[in-house]
């Protein structure tokens, strides 16, 4: 129907047609040929942009797998042109960009994208939340950082959770979506692990940015690992019907990733994969959520009566980051000399420092790197703290947007998550298919290790991290939306079959 409109506008038959795409390509090879001579390469970017371009208007599913494989590839901007103003994800962000706005421009004219994804639950929650950081925008104290902010977000929720749920229509491409991003993610992981073998794969210290220049450091780099794994593990439960030969594949694949999650010395990976287990647990057992609130309050109170003494035993705590695993994992409740997590605790309070100055709106998204430094105070500050917002962010999710966007907005970030976790439970329980249970439930706990770590950090600004989070939410949404339907359709018709023999 397009190719019949745009001979009818520009009057073209397929003889004109046949002629205009040789004397173009003549002209290409001429320029390129030319340009080559001169040393200058970029004429040979045509053809990829090209292919884009097709992808983008013919085959936007072909355009959304390249650039989820692209992910774990993609490297900031920043790396290679330091001085540069503005900072991006290469070669992911652009695309993701382009696709965000053929998104909008084809719902705008026609207005076909599914209603029932729109009204999900998940939706209304990031609407609110995406609807709260524009507001905190208008009051930001840095506006253009904020603008790119949440504009990063809106496209990265567009493209991984919008798009990626028609993409999950499909309910093959679910696996399709992780296999992509987990087999291209193996590369990384083999350069990451080589060049920690070259200093001593025991360098915990080293191991703090071999990932580099793909992941600025391991605490990002171990929070993917420990998301993909679970839902790794699943497919291997789940798939049944696979050779004795992909099942090999498949087996060597979740070692890497084991190796990998070890050998990334995160102890917050290692801490959220043991938490998201035993909620995986609890949910699997069923157990009452007034059961859950009660063991929880439990705990506070056993907290609050003995605080004393765990304030000594944390204060006697000398053992910081070590090449053994035992002592790694002791130093992450070491908050007196360990300069990770001491570091990480000022970063906390001079978040709730501003919070404190500005409750309502914040100091504006994407803007605490920039403004935490006169939150310091002098006691808190370690070797590693600094005055010019080059040293991160506020490692933690729920902080960082408390001290951005104000309550509302740490408010609204944790409703995202409820929604989500919420949606979880409801596909594990409604579906009748068991592959589509376990599956849901590994997409689930990988969900539930990035809600533990968001205490710890903050990633979903980063494509890495974005992609698969609201990706995971899209194929549970999808699970429900579509797929969990089918299957009550499919059981209906069964049982008339049944009754009308």
């Amino acid at each position: 129907m397009l190719n019949r409109n745009m001979k009818a506008i520009f009057n073209l038959t397929d003889k004109s047609i046949n002629g205009w795409t040789l004397g173009i390509s003549l002209v290409y090879i001429l320029i390129s040929a030319i340009l080559i001579y001169f040393e200058n390469w970029y004429m040979a970017l045509v053809p990829v942009g090209i292919f884009v371009g097709y992808m983008a208007f013919y085959k936007l599913n072909w355009l959304f797998m390249v650039v989820v494989a692209c992910v774990p590839l993609s490297v900031e901007l920043r790396f290679i042109v330091p001085d540069l103003p503005i900072d991006m994800y290469l070669p992911t962000e652009p695309l993701i960009v382009g696709m965000m706005v053929l998104f909008v421009m084809k719902w705008i004219f026609e207005g076909t994208f599914d209603y029932k994804v729109i009204t999900h639950p998940i939706s209304i929650a990031l609407f609110i939340y995406m609807g709260w950081l524009v507001v905190a925008t208008a009051a930001s104290t840095m506006p253009l950082v904020s603008i790119k902010y949440v504009l990063s977000r809106f496209w990265f929720f567009v493209v991984f959770f919008l798009i990626g749920s028609q993409f999950f229509k499909e309910k093959k491409n679910i696996q399709v979506f992780v296999w992509l991003y987990s087999i291209t993610l193996i590369g990384v992981i083999g350069y990451s692990i080589f060049r920690l073998a070259q200093v001593g794969l025991t360098d915990h210290q080293f191991a703090n940015r071999n990932c580099w220049p793909f992941y600025a450091d391991h605490t990002s780099y171990g929070a993917v690992l420990v998301m993909l794994l679970p839902v790794l593990i699943a497919f291997l439960i789940a798939n049944k019907q696979v050779s004795n030969t992909q099942r090999f594949f498949h087996i060597i694949v979740i070692l890497i990733y084991i190796a990998a999650t070890i050998l990334s010395y995160t102890r917050a990976a290692w801490l959220t994969l043991i938490l998201a287990c035993g909620v995986g647990l609890l949910i699997h057992w069923r157990v009452k959520f007034w059961a859950v609130l009660v063991a929880a309050g439990a705990i506070v109170a056993i907290i609050f009566a003995f605080q004393t003494e765990i304030y000594f035993m944390l204060n006697d705590n000398k053992q910081d980051s070590a090449s053994d695993l035992t002592k790694h994992l002791q130093s992450a409740y070491n908050v007196k000399t360990d300069a990770s997590n001491v570091e990480r605790i000022n970063r906390w309070n001079c978040a709730i420092r501003m919070f404190e100055e500005r409750p309502v709106f914040g100091f504006g998204p994407g803007t605490y790197q920039f403004s935490y430094a006169p939150f310091q105070h002098a006691r808190e500050r370690t070797i590693i703290s600094t005055n010019f917002g080059t040293g991160g962010n506020a490692h933690s999710e729920y902080l960082g947007t408390l001290s951005e966007s104000g309550l509302l907005g740490m408010l609204a970030i944790i409703y995202v998550f409820i929604a989500t976790f919420l949606t979880g439970i409801r596909v594990y329980r409604k579906t009748q298919d068991k592959k589509t249970r376990i599956i849901s439930m590994s997409l689930l706990l990988g969900l539930i290790t990035y809600i533990f770590h968001a205490y710890l950090n903050n990633f979903l600004d980063t494509d890495k991290v974005a992609s698969l989070f609201w990706g995971f939410a899209a194929a549970l949404a999808a699970y429900e939306i579509y797929h969990i339907p089918q299957e009550a359709k499919e059981k209906e018709k069964a049982l008339k079959e049944v009754d009308s023999q």
